[in-house]
């Protein structure tokens, strides 16, 4: 849910803001919402997949 809170309010400001300095802010929620992201796949691989299964689910997950 974090993730996509910060990715709403980061198009959000993108779209109503024309200004440098929103910009480099909305690349800070950028760097949030993937790195939340990735870490929740991660962890819902981890939960949902079998341990010798996870080097594969993780490179089609990387793949995609």
């Amino acid at each position: 849910m974090y993730s996509i809170s910060a990715s709403i309010i980061k198009w959000l400001l993108l779209d109503y803001f024309n200004s440098i300095l929103v910009f480099i802010f909305s690349q800070f929620l950028h760097s949030i919402t993937f790195g939340l992201t990735q870490f929740a796949f991660v962890k819902y691989l981890d939960e949902h997949v079998e341990n010798k299964y996870f080097p594969f689910a993780h490179g089609i997950y990387a793949a995609a």
